[in-house]
């Protein structure tokens, strides 16, 4: 019986799902994607939790999977680097960003994350030193854009302490 009722309700968009439910039933109470019975039970659409709970999950180990198809590409590390800092592995995020680094100085954009990584982390020297380099690299590749962000953050840093 649930199935045909995830499959009946998921035809319509989920937040108005939510919003029919919870006004009909007080126990009810609304998620980010459906409705939470009282009993615990969650009515989710299947056509998000197909997709949404599918994604979310595979996609570290999607870029993982680039990443060993090429370990060179810097982009391909620069993406697994922020995949962990978004899930909360700041020092898994800092290991593949320093890692970064020491295979490709050039890539500009590791910096300000990284830099912003190691202040997260009460690493304050060596955030310094990160924006400090990247500031070089930026101004040596003619980017004045990111070196004025990267200026900005060695501000705030400075702010800080």
């Amino acid at each position: 019986m649930s199935g045909r009722l995830l499959e009946r309700i998921s035809d319509y968009p989920p937040r108005s799902m939510a919003a029919s439910l919870a006004t009909h039933t007080r126990a009810a109470r609304q998620t980010e994607f459906g409705v939470q019975t009282r009993f615990g039970c969650s009515l989710i659409p299947s056509h998000i939790s197909r997709t949404y709970f599918h994604t979310v999950n595979d996609r570290l180990s999607q870029m993982l999977r680039f990443l060993e198809q090429d370990p060179n590409d810097s982009f391909a590390r620069y993406a697994v680097a922020l995949e962990y800092a978004s899930r909360k592995q700041p020092e898994q995020a800092i290991a593949t960003l320093v890692e970064l680094r020491q295979r490709d100085p050039e890539y500009v954009a590791l910096y300000y994350q990284l830099g912003g990584l190691y202040a997260l982390a009460e690493r304050l020297e060596d955030a310094e030193e990160t924006y400090r380099t990247g500031i070089t690299v930026a101004i040596g590749q003619n980017d004045r854009h990111t070196a004025a962000e990267l200026e900005a953050a060695l501000d705030e840093l400075d702010a800080l302490r």
